[in-house]
């Protein structure tokens, strides 16, 4: 790296010739901020190279402009849920909320249609490691969602919903949730706060419901493990109420024989879906576009914890 700026958030790396793989076919990397709206004119001018796009920029640039997806399964919108507290501690309200949340509507409107409808298992419907007899799990049914509510006795009480302010397709699907739960009884009222004070209520467990959001679902399914037991991270459901379930996410973090841990994630799908500690409501689309310069592409399961970081770096080296 050459130099870099923290007010302008560019860096500029310069190639090593004497790489042991051979001289960088890529003399020099910039990476530089631009404004979302202003990605496809940016690449249409010359600007830049490459860049993230929004879906309804594809057309204008396929022609000219190749252009690719990261796996829907990368990022999660989740709903948030304070198990610990009535009514959200009686299963039958968690899954009342399954029923009563429109998943597809929400891709439909929420996502414009670029998206994958989230799994009540939690691990999404195009991963390797999905048990699709999840497939058939709380199709929306508001008269199911009141049927719940009558059984446990749920008697209008205000529940609580927050969502972070200032990011567009969350406050949207925030609002579509709540007028779902609002039509099959459940009394939500929608709150906009500074995405800080989110964070810091749900880690706190000072909130009802909230809209929540993390990456990480690629790759190993010991991130179903993760974002359920891990107590120190609020993006974990942070759930361990079920004892079959704990024991089957920390016995198949160490089994060898991949069959068996085939039939133990699951199982463990099953349960965390009958249960609902939280819930998956899209996995949304997200897009690249480049030039005919350099080839990017994705790693096979992304970077780290399964962050799809579109800059491999073998697409610069040639080899």
């Amino acid at each position: 790296m050459e130099t870099y700026s923290k007010v302008q958030g560019t860096y500029r790396y310069k190639a090593y010739d004497d790489y042991y793989l051979g001289k960088p076919k890529v003399k020099e990397i910039r990476y530089i901020k631009i404004l979302a709206p202003n990605a496809a004119a940016q690449l249409i001018q010359g600007n830049i190279d490459a860049a993230e796009i929004q879906p309804e920029m594809i057309e204008q640039l396929e022609d000219d402009f190749e252009i690719i997806t990261i796996p829907e399964h990368w990022w999660n919108y989740k709903l948030m849920i304070n198990h610990r507290e009535w009514p959200m501690s009686d299963k039958k309200f968690r899954q009342a909320l399954a029923y009563a949340i429109d998943r597809d509507n929400l891709v439909d409107i929420a996502g414009r249609g670029y998206g994958l409808i989230g799994s009540p298992g939690l691990i999404p419907s195009d991963h390797n490691w999905y048990n699709d007899d999840i497939d058939n799990f709380y199709q929306h049914n508001p008269a199911k969602a009141e049927d719940l509510l009558d059984d446990m006795g749920y008697d209008g009480e205000e529940i609580e919903l927050l969502v972070k302010g200032g990011r567009n397709v969350e406050e949207r699907i925030g609002e579509l949730i709540a007028e779902d739960l609002e039509k099959a009884g459940i009394n939500a009222v929608l709150r906009t706060m500074d995405p800080k004070t989110v964070d810091t209520k749900v880690n706190g467990w000072d909130f009802d419901l909230a809209l929540g959001g993390h990456g990480g679902l690629i790759g190993d399914p010991n991130f179903m493990a993760r974002n359920t037991l891990d107590m120190g991270d609020f993006n974990s459901a942070r759930y361990d109420n079920n004892d079959e379930l704990t024991d089957l996410l920390e016995e198949q973090v160490v089994e060898t024989d991949e069959d068996d841990r085939i039939d133990m994630v699951n199982q463990a799908q099953v349960l965390y879906a009958q249960d609902v500690p939280a819930l998956s409501l899209y996995y949304p689309d997200w897009f690249w576009a480049y030039d005919d310069r350099v080839e990017i592409y994705y790693t096979y399961n992304g970077m780290a914890l399964g962050i799809p970081i579109p800059q491999n770096k073998f697409a610069f080296v040639g080899v």
